[in-house]
């Protein structure tokens, strides 16, 4: 599978970006903050995920950047949205296994210099509520070298939530926080595993708080207590 950089047409993605943007950012009056938090050359940008909307409102809030994306790869099999995504800069994932060619995927978009956005959630929550992370986002910071950006993003669920209700309007809100490096995290632990689980709690931590700071719910009220 070529690189989704290489298979990108940037006329589309530029179309893309002259359309979506400005529907966020007029019609939902999105907000973005740190920006200047997202490193230059490679990084993940870490967001949480409650709607089919999350990718394209994180890839404008980062403009004029441009980003690589993971998607679920039965998207990939709807006729012309599979084209689509792929001409914006997707590329495929198979959830729940160890899609080594999704991983390869990934690591040569970082090695280009791109921004990759990629949920640690892994899927989404239907509650709006922070869900036990994965540790994906840590394994490609380790394997990369690369920088892992926070990203609250604050909004989408109401607009467009993962339940079947219909779309209502709210107020967006994207929030970068301070980027995290998995190689001076690590030295804290005595095992690989221990640093890459304790690496995902921190960073859907931080993500959680950006959005609590905010005024919207992050964490369950029956785990605070156990937040890590």
């Amino acid at each position: 599978m070529s690189c989704p950089v290489h298979e990108r047409s940037d006329t589309l993605y530029l179309i893309s970006r002259w359309v979506v943007c400005p529907v966020l950012r007029l019609g939902f009056w999105m907000k973005v903050e740190g920006r200047e938090n997202i490193p230059e050359g490679a990084a993940i940008l870490a967001p949480n995920h409650t709607s089919y909307m999350d990718p394209p409102v994180v890839g404008c809030a980062a403009w004029p950047r441009r980003c690589c994306y993971m998607g679920k790869a039965p998207l990939f099999r709807i006729p012309l949205l599979g084209w689509y995504i792929r001409r914006v800069g997707c590329f495929p994932v198979h959830q729940n296994t160890a899609d080594r060619q999704a991983l390869r995927t990934a690591l040569e978009c970082l090695r280009l210099g791109e921004l990759l956005i990629m949920f640690p959630e892994g899927t989404r929550s239907g509650d709006g509520y922070l869900i036990e992370p994965q540790t994906g986002v840590a394994l490609l910071a380790k394997m990369s070298g690369a920088p892992v950006v926070p990203t609250a993003i604050i909004g989408t669920r109401e607009i467009l939530p993962a339940d079947p209700r219909l779309p209502r309007w709210h107020r967006l809100m994207v929030v970068f926080g301070e980027p995290m490096f998995y190689e001076q995290f690590a030295q804290d632990f005595e095992s690989d595993r221990q640093a890459r689980e304790a690496f995902s709690h921190k960073l859907m931590r931080r993500i959680g708080e950006m959005m609590e700071s905010r005024g919207y719910r992050a964490f369950r009220p029956e785990s605070t207590e156990d937040r890590r």
